[in-house]
């Protein structure tokens, strides 16, 4: 990741800004900041994929999304923190309107709320379930995310 500092102007009592910027092999970009505490680089800022995906937020020193916000093409967003395969929390607002708040596991929504948009029909074990009628947690859900 290239990383530049642009100094103020002088006399504007302005701490100078690490710009960092990144292009990944596949075309996906990353622009933001660079802040270095605990001995580390830590960055914040926008990834844009070449499918029309983007994410603001916190990045690892790869451009990989730690924490924050990814929208998709589609419409839906995700809000939360980003591990990779393995557990994470957050919101899902999916593009038909229903929302899952709780944990995902393998980006699976496993434990959690989920509310659904009025206008949802969804077969659950055979069963309809539609509006405000409750799922049992247990049950896992995976939706279109976009990835």
């Amino acid at each position: 990741m290239e990383i530049k500092t642009l100094q103020p102007r002088e006399g504007s009592g302005c701490n100078p800004v690490r710009v960092a910027e990144c292009t990944a092999p596949d075309g996906s970009t990353f622009k933001g900041q660079a802040t270095t505490y605990d001995g580390k680089d830590h960055f914040t800022g926008r990834v844009t994929w070449t499918d029309g995906r983007t994410f603001e937020g916190q990045v690892n020193e790869l451009g990989q999304p730690v924490k924050g916000r990814m929208t998709n093409p589609n419409g839906s967003r995700y809000d939360g923190t980003f591990n990779g395969w393995g557990e994470d929390e957050g919101r899902l607002d999916c593009a038909n309107g229903d929302i899952f708040v709780g944990k995902f596991v393998n980006f699976v929504p496993t434990d959690g709320v989920m509310t659904y948009a009025p206008r949802s029909v969804m077969m659950v074990n055979g069963k309809e379930v539609k509006g405000e009628d409750t799922v049992e947690p247990a049950q896992k859900w995976q939706w279109d995310m976009g990835y």
